[in-house]
């Protein structure tokens, strides 16, 4: 039996239950922010899913981090790493945030989120290895995950090979890491280049790149 049938079934057999739901369900959306409860209501949908389950943490957790609510946000990632099987993208992912979120709350990162960085790191090797990934994310959240452990230039070839693949604030969100790892490890050549690529490319994504371009041209 289905959810949809279940609840159908108590609806018609058990109506105060169904009555007591609903009340349930319209008083847990009413504390949602608005952006909290589009992600709940696009999770019930197909559209988020590609072929897998996502977990509704890990769709609420990033709306959270855009709300500046990072330390529910960090919660939510830590339930979702849960809630995934190893060695996949989003196990990868859900790694990834929840140590930069740490970071961005000005927690230490100690051994074990680098050690945990280091386990998911392997696991992605793994999957390129053996072909269990096409999409470009694990290539993104390899790369993510080196930065965080400070390795700025081992960091660059996965976010190369992951922008092949990526698409719109995803590529946007990458060419921003790789510009951070050419600054880190001083190929500012590189990084102009990525900045002008980008303004040549114009489109709504132009004003990011002239901001890191501009960003260089302080530097000088």
């Amino acid at each position: 039996m289905t959810d949809i049938e279940l609840i159908t079934h108590i609806k018609e057999h058990n109506g105060d239950a169904f009555n007591n739901y609903l009340r349930n369900i319209l008083t847990a959306e009413s504390k949602m922010s608005t952006g909290v409860l589009n992600v709940v209501r696009e999770w019930q949908t197909e559209k988020p899913h590609a072929g897998g389950l996502m977990p509704i943490t890990g769709m609420v957790a990033k709306v959270l981090v855009r709300e500046n609510r990072l330390e529910e946000a960090l919660k939510y990632f830590l339930i979702a790493r849960k809630q995934v099987p190893e060695y996949t993208s989003w196990f990868l992912e859900y790694v990834y945030f929840s140590i930069a979120v740490k970071a961005s709350l000005g927690k230490t990162i100690d051994k074990v989120d680098l050690d945990d960085a280091l386990m998911a790191i392997r696991q992605g090797k793994f999957l390129l290895r053996n072909g269990f990934s096409a999409s470009g994310l694990t290539e993104r959240y390899m790369g993510r995950l080196h930065q965080l452990r400070e390795e700025w230039g081992e960091a660059i070839q996965y976010l190369l090979e992951a922008k092949k693949r990526l698409q719109e604030e995803d590529f946007v969100a990458t060419d921003q890491a790789l510009f951070l790892s050419y600054m880190k490890t001083g190929k500012t050549n590189e990084a102009l280049k990525l900045a002008e690529e980008g303004i040549g490319r114009g489109g709504k994504f132009l004003p990011f790149y002239e901001k890191l371009r501009g960003s260089l041209q302080k530097q000088k």
